[in-house]
């Protein structure tokens, strides 16, 4: 990933990025006779979202069927956690996914209700969310 894809980045001005770091990234081109190429700016050179995650979190994988549900407007999971836990979250159609919350058991919690729902219907899913929001207010 080139440095000149960060929002106010030069040759002399280049972002802080170390291996391992998790940035949020789009394709910008994709070939199967060149290397793909990535930013993290938007059409007018913001940032809009994207670049390095900082502050901690968890990177996990997910099937790519399970983004696709995730990303779906029919999708209830995160909008029923989202009434109970304040977080972050940052889906990559790569089946990579991001979590932060206030509390390490909650970033977990998220997790694993992400990979609880992946053969759930929105009907079993309200109350496996209700379910954790008790397991967490007992801790």
């Amino acid at each position: 990933m080139s440095y000149l894809a960060f929002e106010g980045a030069t040759k002399k001005n280049k972002p802080s990025i170390n291996n391992g770091d998790v940035v949020y990234a789009k394709i910008v081109t994709a070939s199967k006779d060149m290397e793909p190429e990535l930013v993290c700016v938007d059409a007018y050179g913001k940032k809009a979202g994207l670049g390095q995650l900082t502050g901690g979190g968890f990177l996990f994988s997910v099937p790519l069927h399970l983004v696709r549900k995730l990303l779906s407007p029919d999708s209830i999971l995160l909008k029923k956690l989202g009434q109970t836990l304040k977080f972050e979250i940052a889906i990559g159609m790569n089946g990579r996914i991001w979590a932060r919350a206030n509390e390490p058991k909650e970033t977990i919690c998220i997790a694993n209700a992400i990979w609880a729902a992946e053969h759930m219907t929105n009907n079993e899913i309200k109350p496996m969310v209700d379910r954790l929001s008790d397991a967490l207010a007992g801790f």
